[in-house]
């Protein structure tokens, strides 16, 4: 069962060694790993050389600038030697010794990525839509996908890889069994300059005009509602201005736009946004 793991440090410190305790219990250990860490500057670097002496095949590559979460991904995958990839965020930890196991069973021929419940998502609510810090990945199939954007940098880029994948014809499972744990993040400034202005940037890539600007203007008006800390009011600015800055670069400028038809679909099958999906579900009395 051969498989590599690819992980992304930056400044990652102590949320290592439960990370790695938790590669190293499971019955079926990796044969490669590699680190692209963005210029770690708090001993990261030294602690990952600990863990070099008890995985084969670790390599770790150090950047002199932060490539951001979606390129070091992409750079790992492509430096892989193996054709499944277990991506894994610094701080996730895999909670089953058979969780190997598990994930490879259910990576089926027309499965792009398989991927864990962190315990906090119900993933039947989330569609085929993957939110996760542990997945599993046919390399050439992420790869024909187009990889992840490393236009967004950071946060939202599973939806829209997963976007891309169900264009391809491939699914995204979700497993229950799978159970990783993950800490629970509220909402900080990263959220509201890369999560708000990423997802916003998603309906401007993929969908209908008319939708994305309505989905625009209640996403927006709805984060800014919720703030609860005036100090996160610059930072949501920070995102909208990251928003525009970025909209035809990474929005409008994509080419492969989905017509109506499409899109319902995809709001059906990914179950959201919301209202999409309620609505073909209403039409054609579906159940769950």
């Amino acid at each position: 069962m051969d498989y590599t793991v690819v992980m992304v440090t930056y400044n990652s410190g102590e949320n290592l060694k439960k990370t790695f305790e938790s590669i190293l219990k499971q019955k079926e250990i990796p044969n490669e790993l590699i680190i692209i860490d963005n210029n770690s500057i708090d001993g990261t670097i030294e602690r990952l050389l600990d863990y070099k002496k008890k995985i084969p095949n670790f390599r770790i590559f150090r950047s002199k600038i932060n490539l951001g979460y979606c390129k070091g991904v992409n750079l790992g995958v492509n430096l892989s030697k193996n054709q499944t990839i277990l991506v894994l965020d610094h701080d996730a930890r895999l909670v089953k010794e058979t969780w190997i196991e598990i994930a490879f069973k259910n990576l089926r021929q027309n499965i792009g990525v398989v991927w864990g419940n962190p315990g906090f998502l119900n993933p039947r609510d989330y569609g085929e839509i993957f939110i996760s810090s542990a997945f599993l990945i046919k390399k050439q199939i992420f790869q024909e996908v187009g990889m992840f954007d490393e236009k967004l940098f950071i946060n939202e880029n599973e939806p829209d890889l997963t976007i891309r994948m169900n264009r391809h014809g491939y699914r995204i499972l979700p497993l229950k069994k799978a159970e990783i744990f993950h800490p629970y993040k509220p909402k900080d400034a990263r959220y509201y300059l890369y999560t708000l202005s990423n997802r916003l940037l998603r309906y401007w890539k993929y969908y209908p005009y008319w939708i994305a600007i309505l989905m625009s203007i209640f996403y927006a008006l709805q984060e800014f509602r919720e703030i609860k800390n005036s100090k996160f009011i610059r930072y949501w600015l920070k995102g909208m201005r990251r928003f525009f800055s970025n909209l035809y670069w990474i929005g409008i400028s994509y080419k492969k736009r989905m017509g109506l038809k499409e899109f319902f679909q995809s709001a059906y099958q990914l179950r959201f946004p919301s209202f999409g999906y309620k609505l073909v579900k209403y039409l054609y009395h579906l159940k769950n």
